[in-house]
Protein backbone atom coordinates (compact mmCIF):
# COMPACT_ATOMS: atom_id res chain seq x y z
CA UNK A 1 0.00 0.00 0.00
CA UNK A 2 1.53 3.44 -0.83
CA UNK A 3 2.08 5.40 2.02
CA UNK A 4 0.00 8.31 1.09
CA UNK A 5 -2.78 5.34 1.00
CA UNK A 6 -2.17 4.52 4.56
CA UNK A 7 -1.80 8.21 5.73
CA UNK A 8 -5.56 8.78 4.71
CA UNK A 9 -6.74 5.31 6.19
CA UNK A 10 -5.53 6.19 9.55
CA UNK A 11 -5.91 9.84 9.61
CA UNK A 12 -9.65 9.94 7.64
CA UNK A 13 -11.04 6.37 7.85
CA UNK A 14 -9.94 5.12 11.09
CA UNK A 15 -9.27 9.09 12.53
CA UNK A 16 -6.06 8.68 14.62
CA UNK A 17 -3.86 11.00 14.94
CA UNK A 18 -0.39 10.94 13.21
CA UNK A 19 2.61 11.63 14.65
CA UNK A 20 5.63 11.18 11.94
CA UNK A 21 9.20 11.25 13.17
CA UNK A 22 11.59 11.47 9.95
CA UNK A 23 15.01 9.74 10.25
CA UNK A 24 18.14 11.26 9.84
CA UNK A 25 20.07 8.97 8.10
CA UNK A 26 21.79 8.51 5.08
CA UNK A 27 20.76 7.91 1.62
CA UNK A 28 22.54 4.26 2.19
CA UNK A 29 21.46 4.04 5.45
CA UNK A 30 17.94 3.93 3.99
CA UNK A 31 18.43 2.02 1.13
CA UNK A 32 19.41 -0.65 3.65
CA UNK A 33 16.45 -0.14 5.17
CA UNK A 34 14.07 -0.73 2.53
CA UNK A 35 15.96 -3.81 1.42
CA UNK A 36 15.77 -5.28 4.73
CA UNK A 37 11.77 -4.56 4.55
CA UNK A 38 11.87 -6.10 1.38
CA UNK A 39 13.75 -9.35 2.68
CA UNK A 40 11.54 -9.86 5.17
CA UNK A 41 8.18 -9.49 2.76
CA UNK A 42 7.50 -13.21 3.38
CA UNK A 43 8.82 -13.63 7.28
CA UNK A 44 6.50 -14.62 9.69
CA UNK A 45 6.85 -13.38 13.44
CA UNK A 46 4.90 -14.08 16.21
CA UNK A 47 2.94 -11.24 17.93
CA UNK A 48 2.91 -10.28 21.20
CA UNK A 49 1.91 -6.62 22.67
CA UNK A 50 4.08 -6.74 25.32
CA UNK A 51 7.28 -8.02 23.56
CA UNK A 52 7.45 -8.88 20.12
CA UNK A 53 4.98 -6.16 18.68
CA UNK A 54 5.51 -3.40 15.25
CA UNK A 55 7.04 -0.91 16.67
CA UNK A 56 9.86 -3.29 18.26
CA UNK A 57 10.22 -4.86 15.27
CA UNK A 58 10.97 -0.87 13.61
CA UNK A 59 13.90 -0.84 16.05
CA UNK A 60 15.45 -3.97 14.70
CA UNK A 61 14.83 -1.89 10.72
CA UNK A 62 16.88 0.67 12.16
CA UNK A 63 19.96 -1.47 13.62
CA UNK A 64 19.76 -3.32 10.23
CA UNK A 65 20.84 0.18 8.76
CA UNK A 66 23.22 1.20 11.62
CA UNK A 67 24.21 -1.52 13.50
CA UNK A 68 25.53 1.02 16.20
CA UNK A 69 22.40 1.83 17.38
CA UNK A 70 21.66 -1.32 19.92
CA UNK A 71 18.11 -0.17 19.90
CA UNK A 72 16.21 -3.66 20.63
CA UNK A 73 19.10 -4.28 23.27
CA UNK A 74 17.65 -1.77 25.67
CA UNK A 75 14.33 -3.73 25.79
CA UNK A 76 13.73 -6.78 28.03
CA UNK A 77 10.71 -8.38 28.99
CA UNK A 78 8.62 -6.01 27.08
CA UNK A 79 8.56 -3.37 24.66
CA UNK A 80 5.32 -0.60 24.48
CA UNK A 81 5.55 1.44 21.59
CA UNK A 82 5.54 4.46 23.34
CA UNK A 83 8.55 3.52 25.04
CA UNK A 84 10.11 2.16 21.76
CA UNK A 85 9.33 5.67 20.24
CA UNK A 86 10.81 7.49 23.37
CA UNK A 87 14.48 5.56 22.94
CA UNK A 88 14.62 6.47 19.11
CA UNK A 89 14.11 10.39 20.50
CA UNK A 90 16.95 10.28 22.86
CA UNK A 91 19.64 8.62 21.10
CA UNK A 92 21.59 11.02 19.39
CA UNK A 93 21.50 11.19 15.52
CA UNK A 94 18.82 8.70 14.62
CA UNK A 95 15.74 11.55 14.19
CA UNK A 96 15.35 14.63 12.29
CA UNK A 97 12.16 16.97 11.87
CA UNK A 98 9.24 15.42 13.96
CA UNK A 99 5.73 16.24 12.60
CA UNK A 100 1.67 15.72 13.42
CA UNK A 101 -1.16 15.00 11.15
CA UNK A 102 -4.04 15.96 13.03
CA UNK A 103 -7.00 13.00 11.57
CA UNK A 104 -10.13 14.41 10.28
CA UNK A 105 -12.40 14.11 13.49
CA UNK A 106 -9.77 15.89 15.42
CA UNK A 107 -9.77 19.04 12.87
CA UNK A 108 -13.24 19.16 12.81
CA UNK A 109 -13.36 19.24 16.13
CA UNK A 110 -10.36 21.62 16.60
CA UNK A 111 -12.88 23.97 13.97
CA UNK A 112 -15.63 23.73 15.63
CA UNK A 113 -13.94 25.61 19.40
CA UNK A 114 -14.22 28.44 17.32
CA UNK A 115 -17.64 28.24 15.86
CA UNK A 116 -20.79 29.74 17.24
CA UNK A 117 -23.73 27.69 18.14
CA UNK A 118 -25.75 29.00 14.83
CA UNK A 119 -22.57 28.51 12.78
CA UNK A 120 -22.08 25.40 13.65
CA UNK A 121 -26.34 24.63 13.44
CA UNK A 122 -25.76 25.63 9.72
CA UNK A 123 -22.71 23.87 9.06
CA UNK A 124 -24.88 20.45 10.32
CA UNK A 125 -27.76 21.45 8.13
CA UNK A 126 -25.73 22.10 4.94
CA UNK A 127 -24.22 18.66 6.06
CA UNK A 128 -27.60 16.81 5.73
CA UNK A 129 -29.40 19.03 3.01
CA UNK A 130 -26.92 20.70 0.83
CA UNK A 131 -26.10 24.04 0.78
CA UNK A 132 -28.68 24.92 -1.75
CA UNK A 133 -31.76 24.89 0.89
CA UNK A 134 -29.35 27.27 3.00
CA UNK A 135 -27.44 29.58 0.78
CA UNK A 136 -29.94 33.15 1.84
CA UNK A 137 -28.38 31.98 5.23
CA UNK A 138 -24.97 31.13 4.63
CA UNK A 139 -25.18 34.66 2.31
CA UNK A 140 -25.45 36.47 6.21
CA UNK A 141 -22.08 35.48 7.85
CA UNK A 142 -18.92 37.14 6.61
CA UNK A 143 -16.13 35.46 4.12
CA UNK A 144 -14.39 33.95 6.95
CA UNK A 145 -17.47 32.83 9.23
CA UNK A 146 -18.90 31.44 5.52
CA UNK A 147 -15.38 29.42 4.87
CA UNK A 148 -15.76 27.95 8.34
CA UNK A 149 -18.88 26.77 8.21
CA UNK A 150 -18.58 25.41 4.41
CA UNK A 151 -14.83 23.54 5.58
CA UNK A 152 -17.09 21.97 8.38
CA UNK A 153 -19.75 20.81 6.49
CA UNK A 154 -17.23 19.00 3.74
CA UNK A 155 -15.37 17.25 6.50
CA UNK A 156 -18.20 16.53 8.36
CA UNK A 157 -19.88 14.94 5.19
CA UNK A 158 -16.46 13.19 4.62
CA UNK A 159 -16.08 11.81 8.22
CA UNK A 160 -20.01 10.51 8.05
CA UNK A 161 -19.62 8.74 4.49
CA UNK A 162 -16.06 6.80 5.84
CA UNK A 163 -17.84 5.37 8.89
CA UNK A 164 -21.49 4.83 7.14
CA UNK A 165 -21.03 4.60 3.38
CA UNK A 166 -23.89 5.29 1.41
CA UNK A 167 -24.42 6.55 -2.46
CA UNK A 168 -20.68 7.16 -3.69
CA UNK A 169 -21.87 9.30 -6.78
CA UNK A 170 -24.43 11.30 -4.26
CA UNK A 171 -21.89 11.89 -2.12
CA UNK A 172 -19.29 13.14 -4.59
CA UNK A 173 -21.24 15.43 -6.34
CA UNK A 174 -22.42 17.00 -2.73
CA UNK A 175 -18.99 17.29 -1.39
CA UNK A 176 -18.17 19.02 -4.91
CA UNK A 177 -20.76 21.84 -4.99
CA UNK A 178 -19.43 22.51 -1.63
CA UNK A 179 -15.86 22.72 -3.05
CA UNK A 180 -16.42 24.86 -5.73
CA UNK A 181 -18.39 27.68 -3.00
CA UNK A 182 -15.35 27.42 -0.46
CA UNK A 183 -12.88 28.28 -3.42
CA UNK A 184 -14.88 31.20 -3.96
CA UNK A 185 -14.50 32.48 -0.98
CA UNK A 186 -11.03 34.58 -0.16
CA UNK A 187 -10.30 33.26 2.95
CA UNK A 188 -7.70 31.04 4.35
CA UNK A 189 -7.07 28.19 7.15
CA UNK A 190 -10.33 27.86 8.89
CA UNK A 191 -8.43 26.27 12.08
CA UNK A 192 -7.60 28.23 14.83
CA UNK A 193 -3.61 28.58 14.65
CA UNK A 194 -3.38 27.83 18.69
CA UNK A 195 -4.31 24.29 17.52
CA UNK A 196 -0.76 23.85 15.74
CA UNK A 197 0.10 20.41 17.22
CA UNK A 198 -0.70 17.89 19.80
CA UNK A 199 1.11 16.41 22.81
CA UNK A 200 3.57 14.30 20.72
CA UNK A 201 3.77 10.16 22.14
CA UNK A 202 8.02 10.83 23.20
CA UNK A 203 6.65 13.29 25.39
CA UNK A 204 3.90 10.66 27.99
CA UNK A 205 5.45 9.21 31.31
CA UNK A 206 6.86 5.98 31.16
CA UNK A 207 4.82 2.89 30.47
CA UNK A 208 5.98 0.63 33.79
CA UNK A 209 4.59 2.21 37.50
CA UNK A 210 5.50 1.03 40.86
CA UNK A 211 3.64 1.93 43.75
CA UNK A 212 4.19 1.79 47.86
CA UNK A 213 1.40 2.39 50.54
CA UNK A 214 0.49 1.66 53.72
CA UNK A 215 -2.67 1.01 55.23
CA UNK A 216 -4.94 -0.74 57.99
CA UNK A 217 -7.57 -3.59 57.42
CA UNK A 218 -9.71 -4.51 60.72
CA UNK A 219 -6.97 -3.03 62.87
CA UNK A 220 -4.03 -4.74 61.25
CA UNK A 221 -1.74 -2.49 59.66
CA UNK A 222 -0.35 -3.61 56.38
CA UNK A 223 2.32 -2.46 53.50
CA UNK A 224 1.19 -2.65 49.51
CA UNK A 225 3.19 -2.84 46.93
CA UNK A 226 1.80 -2.54 43.19
CA UNK A 227 3.86 -3.06 39.81
CA UNK A 228 1.93 -1.77 36.28
CA UNK A 229 4.38 -2.80 33.53
CA UNK A 230 1.77 -1.35 31.28
CA UNK A 231 0.22 1.25 30.07
CA UNK A 232 -1.79 4.70 31.26
CA UNK A 233 -4.46 5.23 33.38
CA UNK A 234 -6.45 8.54 34.64
CA UNK A 235 -4.25 9.60 37.12
CA UNK A 236 -1.15 8.90 35.18
CA UNK A 237 0.44 12.46 33.57
CA UNK A 238 -2.10 12.73 30.37
CA UNK A 239 0.46 13.97 28.18
CA UNK A 240 1.13 12.19 25.14
CA UNK A 241 -2.49 10.08 25.54
CA UNK A 242 -5.82 9.90 24.22
CA UNK A 243 -8.24 11.79 26.51
CA UNK A 244 -10.26 10.09 29.42
CA UNK A 245 -8.12 6.70 27.80
CA UNK A 246 -6.88 3.89 30.05
CA UNK A 247 -5.31 1.08 29.22
CA UNK A 248 -3.78 -1.66 32.39
CA UNK A 249 -2.26 -4.78 31.41
CA UNK A 250 -0.68 -7.29 34.04
CA UNK A 251 -1.42 -4.94 37.06
CA UNK A 252 -0.55 -6.60 40.58
CA UNK A 253 -0.81 -5.88 43.83
CA UNK A 254 0.75 -6.98 47.02
CA UNK A 255 -0.03 -6.85 50.59
CA UNK A 256 1.79 -7.57 53.41
CA UNK A 257 0.71 -7.98 57.02
CA UNK A 258 2.43 -7.10 59.98
CA UNK A 259 1.71 -11.01 61.53
CA UNK A 260 4.34 -11.99 58.35
CA UNK A 261 1.42 -13.24 56.09
CA UNK A 262 2.07 -11.87 52.77
CA UNK A 263 -1.69 -11.66 49.79
CA UNK A 264 -2.25 -11.21 46.12
CA UNK A 265 -4.36 -8.24 46.64
CA UNK A 266 -5.02 -8.24 42.88
CA UNK A 267 -3.78 -8.87 39.53
CA UNK A 268 -5.95 -7.15 36.86
CA UNK A 269 -5.04 -9.07 33.69
CA UNK A 270 -7.05 -6.27 31.15
CA UNK A 271 -8.39 -3.15 32.41
CA UNK A 272 -9.83 -0.60 29.78
CA UNK A 273 -11.69 2.29 29.94
CA UNK A 274 -12.61 4.54 27.17
CA UNK A 275 -14.42 7.99 28.43
CA UNK A 276 -14.60 9.46 25.30
CA UNK A 277 -16.73 13.10 25.85
CA UNK A 278 -19.82 14.07 23.58
CA UNK A 279 -20.01 17.23 21.73
CA UNK A 280 -21.67 19.38 20.01
CA UNK A 281 -20.66 17.43 16.66
CA UNK A 282 -20.28 13.63 18.21
CA UNK A 283 -21.58 11.52 20.26
CA UNK A 284 -19.77 8.97 21.54
CA UNK A 285 -20.60 5.92 23.81
CA UNK A 286 -18.06 5.42 26.88
CA UNK A 287 -16.98 2.49 27.74
CA UNK A 288 -15.11 -0.03 30.09
CA UNK A 289 -14.17 -3.61 30.64
CA UNK A 290 -12.03 -5.11 33.61
CA UNK A 291 -11.10 -9.02 34.50
CA UNK A 292 -9.15 -9.51 37.27
CA UNK A 293 -8.05 -11.39 39.95
CA UNK A 294 -9.32 -9.47 43.47
CA UNK A 295 -10.23 -9.62 46.94
CA UNK A 296 -14.05 -8.69 47.00
CA UNK A 297 -16.18 -8.64 50.63
CA UNK A 298 -18.72 -11.23 49.95
CA UNK A 299 -19.98 -10.95 53.86
CA UNK A 300 -18.72 -9.29 56.93
CA UNK A 301 -15.95 -10.78 57.63
CA UNK A 302 -15.08 -12.65 54.30
CA UNK A 303 -12.99 -11.33 52.18
CA UNK A 304 -11.14 -14.08 49.22
CA UNK A 305 -9.71 -14.07 46.28
CA UNK A 306 -12.35 -14.07 43.37
CA UNK A 307 -12.27 -13.85 39.45
CA UNK A 308 -13.94 -10.72 38.71
CA UNK A 309 -15.87 -9.24 35.29
CA UNK A 310 -17.29 -6.62 34.92
CA UNK A 311 -18.48 -4.46 32.02
CA UNK A 312 -20.21 -0.64 32.00
CA UNK A 313 -21.40 1.73 28.64
CA UNK A 314 -23.07 5.01 29.43
CA UNK A 315 -21.94 8.58 28.42
CA UNK A 316 -19.08 10.91 29.34
CA UNK A 317 -18.70 15.08 29.23
CA UNK A 318 -15.60 17.37 29.09
CA UNK A 319 -15.66 19.85 32.16
CA UNK A 320 -13.48 22.68 30.98
CA UNK A 321 -10.05 21.71 29.14
CA UNK A 322 -9.21 19.12 30.75
CA UNK A 323 -11.68 17.45 33.59
CA UNK A 324 -14.24 14.85 32.71
CA UNK A 325 -17.25 13.42 34.23
CA UNK A 326 -19.07 10.46 33.47
CA UNK A 327 -22.26 7.87 34.22
CA UNK A 328 -21.92 4.58 33.33
CA UNK A 329 -24.50 1.56 33.50
CA UNK A 330 -22.03 -1.51 35.09
CA UNK A 331 -22.40 -5.36 35.27
CA UNK A 332 -20.51 -7.21 37.07
CA UNK A 333 -19.71 -10.86 37.48
CA UNK A 334 -17.47 -12.45 40.81
CA UNK A 335 -16.60 -16.50 41.15
CA UNK A 336 -15.02 -17.65 43.84
CA UNK A 337 -15.87 -21.06 45.64
CA UNK A 338 -16.59 -19.21 49.14
CA UNK A 339 -19.88 -18.49 47.71
CA UNK A 340 -22.87 -21.20 47.48
CA UNK A 341 -23.44 -21.07 44.13
CA UNK A 342 -19.80 -19.99 43.42
CA UNK A 343 -21.13 -17.01 41.17
CA UNK A 344 -22.56 -14.08 41.66
CA UNK A 345 -24.00 -11.35 39.66
CA UNK A 346 -24.94 -7.70 40.24
CA UNK A 347 -25.32 -4.60 38.10
CA UNK A 348 -25.52 -0.56 39.25
CA UNK A 349 -24.34 2.73 38.14
CA UNK A 350 -20.82 3.69 38.10
CA UNK A 351 -20.23 7.63 37.93
CA UNK A 352 -17.52 9.94 38.88
CA UNK A 353 -15.07 13.22 37.46
CA UNK A 354 -11.60 12.99 36.53
CA UNK A 355 -9.19 15.49 35.67
CA UNK A 356 -5.65 13.78 34.42
CA UNK A 357 -3.80 17.28 34.67
CA UNK A 358 -3.77 17.81 38.45
CA UNK A 359 -4.19 13.84 38.80
CA UNK A 360 -7.57 13.54 40.69
CA UNK A 361 -10.68 11.20 39.97
CA UNK A 362 -13.50 11.12 42.78
CA UNK A 363 -16.21 8.69 42.43
CA UNK A 364 -18.53 6.75 44.78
Amino acid sequence: MPYYDKVQSYGDIENRDIWEYDLNFTHAQTRMIMMHAWELDEVDFDYYFFDENCSYQLLSLLEAARPSLHLTDRFFYHAIPSDTVRVTVVSPGILGDINFRPSLRTRINWRADGMSDDELALALAITQAGFKKRAAELATYDPQAQARILDTAYDLRQYRYNRAGGDRAAHALVSLDLLRLRSQLAAGETVPSHHATGAAPHESHASARADFGIGSLDDTAFAELRIRPAYHDLLDPPTGFTEGAEINMFALALRGYESGSVQLESLEFVDILSLSPRSRLFKPLSWGVNVALRREWISPVERPLTFALSGAGGLSYALGDTALTYALAQADVLVTDELSGKITVGAGPAAGTTDPSEQVHISP
